[in-house]
């Protein structure tokens, strides 16, 4: 698999006293662009196919399921707002808090087997983390001053999504699962530093 996944989120300070003091309202849009390359299989025993791109049959119960070439295109994108808090405790150290709620929804696509899925859904996600700075100077250039420092941070975050409208083309008929469901979560910790300026 290979792609882009990226998201940005732009907002305003509803209430600011520094740097690490503030709670802010935005609006979060994430894009994620993923292709799986499948390029089939060849049988390594036998110099004759080794350069080949044949099936290769995988055993599932009584019923094989073949590995074609293939290439399977998604783009996805999701969009909604954001909370995001933060509170000073001294000079060194703050604690923020981040929570988010989008509307999300993916298109799947291959042609090999000219098939096609549709998933809409939602995206709910929240954190917390404590920034400690470990160091910053300044820097006067004569038409503004910068404050280069580094930082570490650490924290949790909780992801869950929600998908439950699913559309699927086969071989070009639609089929429509009105009540179909899928969900799942995932807890990230996170340690990392930062350079800022």
């Amino acid at each position: 698999m290979s792609g882009i996944d990226a998201q940005v989120t732009l907002g305003y300070d509803i209430y600011k006293k520094s740097d690490h003091d503030y709670l802010g309202f935005g609006v979060s849009l994430g894009i994620a662009t993923p292709t799986i390359e499948n390029s089939g299989g060849s049988d390594s025993s036998s110099s004759n196919t080794a350069n080949l791109s044949i099936p290769i049959p995988i055993p599932t119960g009584l019923n094989p399921v073949e590995l074609l070439s293939s290439s399977t295109d998604m783009f996805g994108y999701k969009l909604g707002p954001a909370l995001i808090y933060s509170k000073s405790f001294g000079s060194y150290t703050s604690f923020y808090a981040k929570a988010s709620y989008a509307l999300q929804t993916m298109s799947i696509e291959n042609d090999t087997i000219n098939s096609g899925l549709d998933v809409n859904g939602t995206c709910l996600s929240y954190g917390i983390g404590m920034r400690y700075q470990l160091a910053r100077t300044e820097a006067d250039l004569g038409f503004m001053t910068l404050e280069p420092g580094l930082y570490m941070n650490f924290g949790v975050n909780y992801t869950e999504l929600r998908l439950d409208d699913f559309i699927i083309d086969l071989t070009g008929n639609n089929f429509d699962l009105e009540d179909s469901e899928l969900n799942s979560s995932a807890t990230t910790l996170y340690f990392g530093l930062g350079y800022e300026f």
